[in-house]
């Protein structure tokens, strides 16, 4: 009988007690048993993240449930740590501007999505999102002001 060392519990046993491998010797490095206690601990450790990350996300919907500028302000926030861009706008300055109307063209704002929704637009580009460089207005005021600063020549972080 072909005996073989596992290198996570250090006992030699017969080979027919490790799994299958593409190593040379044909088999794993570690025994079944050992195996399998990884994967058992694997698995609930993997199910304590999800539950986590689950909750999370239950606390912040449960926590702006009633808010949809918080809402919208938890994914504004969000974005801009995606695009690694600074923000210091607390939720308390938001709502002391915030009117539910887009500040340049006077449209009421909706959540939905579409060219009503609202959007943080950084008057200085280059700039960071703070409570005074910032206005709310409408995804498409903030689209056509975007596409405009690219025609007279703004070279800045996004331009091409």
């Amino acid at each position: 009988m072909q005996l073989k060392w596992c290198y996570k519990c250090g006992e030699i046993k017969g080979v027919i007690e490790f799994g299958k491998s593409s190593r040379d010797d044909g088999y794993r490095s570690e025994c079944k048993k050992c195996q399998k206690e990884y994967n058992h601990r694997y698995r609930l450790n993997r199910i304590d993240r999800k539950q986590a990350l689950l909750n999370k996300s239950r606390y912040d919907r449960n926590r702006y449930n009633n808010d949809p500028v918080g809402i919208w302000y938890v994914g504004c926030k969000k974005q801009a740590k995606r695009r690694g861009i600074e923000f210091i706008v607390t939720l308390e300055e938001i709502h002391s501007i915030w009117t539910g109307k887009c500040e340049e063209s006077g449209v009421e704002f909706t959540f939905n999505n579409d060219s009503n929704s609202p959007t943080m637009d950084r008057l200085n580009p280059d700039g960071i999102y703070q409570i005074d460089n910032i206005r709310i207005v409408t995804s498409y005021v903030n689209a056509k002001r975007g596409r405009k600063l690219l025609e007279e020549g703004w070279r800045g972080v996004y331009a091409n």
